[in-house]
């Protein structure tokens, strides 16, 4: 019985942690350019769009480790954002040698980004300002990021954190 309420949890608590950014108010999904017919075949490019109250995350994909673009984008009263690879009026690209990856989620006026690639089994996040397009933090996480209401003035992120120690635990405890 208890092994049955275990699961449940562990099912509930990836449920609540999926849903634990916030919910953009639109998506847009645009072709820039279709995949091609040669051997092997080119991917399609993709920009990818997620609009909230006071900003849009752009991605543009073209298939590759990382995507080809990151950026977010002021939305004000009288400015069209577009989702396109035409820069909008104000947008703030992620500089690739400070972050690539993938958008994530936004949680209030924080941006989140995934890491290209995995880390000894866990996946590089960072978080950007929205209002700045600053990098304010990044880390490494095993499993899903959760953002526990604990009615307080700054964010909280709940994760697990990957580590390297530098030295193997299995094979010299000593050394570490």
């Amino acid at each position: 019985m208890s092994f049955r309420l275990s699961i449940a949890l562990i099912v509930l608590t990836a449920v609540a942690s999926a849903d634990s950014f916030d919910k953009p108010l639109r998506k847009q999904t645009v072709v820039l350019s279709p995949a091609s017919k040669s051997t092997p075949p080119d991917p399609a490019v993709k920009a990818s769009c997620f609009f909230y109250a006071d900003f849009m995350v752009k991605q543009i994909d073209a298939g590759e480790v990382g995507s080809e673009s990151l950026s977010i984008v002021p939305l004000k009263k009288g400015i069209v954002a577009s989702c396109s690879r035409k820069r909008s009026a104000g947008e703030m690209v992620i500089d690739p040698k400070d972050w690539s990856g993938y958008f994530k989620g936004v949680k209030d006026r924080m941006v989140f980004f995934d890491g290209d690639d995995g880390v000894n089994r866990g996946m590089g996040f960072a978080v950007f300002d929205s209002t700045t397009g600053k990098r304010i933090f990044d880390d490494v996480a095993f499993g899903p990021l959760e953002f526990p209401d604990l009615h307080r003035p700054h964010l909280t992120i709940r994760y697990t954190r990957v580590a390297d120690g530098g030295c193997n635990m299995l094979k010299d405890q000593t050394a570490c």
